[in-house]
């Protein structure tokens, strides 16, 4: 019998046998490293994702038809959050066109599937009062602390970033992020107040011995975790902020004022690292003028 030859998505060709077939999940992740670019991270997600469809499924992506797609997305609306569902979703749909264009199916089940409505995400940045509250804690509680928050408010790097903010990416005036989310590196201009604050820091963490990264701990320590949940929790600790004051909306915070400042959409959407206008346009709604006007104008005679 004729042996079956496939073609992988990154251009090497491999020989299988009657009984063999192409793991097309690490196919895809292999094609998503190499062609795509997709990062460490994306790829680990992608592949728990699609490791945990096909054990629900009880079997291989390939196999999967409308129904076993539909069953498996409902018991997700049932289980899990609306991001983690949406996370699904995109996952699969991303699979499957792949998984198209290199022939390895021939239809997308995904294709009939109508999509949950994304509620749109509503901006919730922090009062001058409690940036200053911000500001000051972190000053009080070092010069790490201090780094975190100003890399929040005046760059509005996301906790990826900066868990992977490298020294090499501060030159002065400018910070380069290198480490974006989906590889979009971008260019941001250093406010004057976190150029002093970065130097202090650096000078601090040189005595220490930690030249590579911008926020690691004195026993080395660099992770999302760490960034999250140890610097951040103790800023809001001691800042007196509430519980639902989580590290995001310190971003939320630098991208109303980016807005308030310019009213250049583009100029917003370069600063945070979105591809699409579209993407940052909420922070426009959240602070419309002409809006702002009408609402105050409001007299229900109470």
């Amino acid at each position: 019998m004729a042996q079956l030859v496939v073609v992988a998505s990154h251009g090497v060709t491999r020989p299988l046998g009657v009984r063999q077939r192409v793991d097309l999940v690490e196919e895809f992740l292999d094609w998503g490293a190499h062609i795509r670019g997709y990062r460490p991270g994306t790829l680990r997600s992608y592949r728990n994702t699609l490791r945990r469809v096909e054990r629900s499924c009880c079997k291989a992506l390939h196999e999967l038809d409308e129904g076993d797609v539909v069953v498996f997305l409902r018991d997700s609306v049932l289980r899990n959050a609306p991001s983690t569902h949406r996370l699904y979703r995109n996952v699969l749909g991303a699979f499957y066109r792949w998984a198209i264009q290199w022939d390895h199916v021939t239809e997308n089940p995904l294709r009939r599937i109508p999509s949950r409505p994304r509620p749109e995400p509503e901006p919730k940045p922090f009062t001058v009062k409690e940036v200053r509250q911000i500001h000051e804690a972190a000053l009080a509680l070092g010069s790490e602390y201090a780094a975190l928050a100003a890399l929040g408010l005046y760059a509005g790097l996301r906790r990826s970033e900066l868990r992977d903010l490298r020294w090499v990416h501060f030159s002065g005036d400018m910070l380069h992020v290198r480490d974006g989310k989906g590889g979009k590196p971008r260019v941001i201009p250093a406010h004057p107040r976190l150029q002093v604050i970065l130097e202090r820091r650096y000078l601090h963490a040189a005595a220490f011995g930690y030249r590579t990264f911008v926020l690691q701990g004195k026993d080395g320590q660099r992770s999302s975790n760490y960034v999250g949940e140890v610097l951040w929790r103790d800023i809001r600790k001691v800042a007196g902020l509430g519980a639902g004051s989580n590290l995001h909306r310190l971003r939320h915070t630098f991208a109303c004022a980016v807005w308030r400042g310019s009213r250049d959409l583009m100029a917003l959407k370069d600063a945070l690292g979105h591809e699409s206008p579209a993407t940052v346009a909420y922070y426009v709604k959240a602070d419309d003028p002409a809006l702002r006007v009408a609402v105050d104008s409001l007299d229900w005679g109470t």
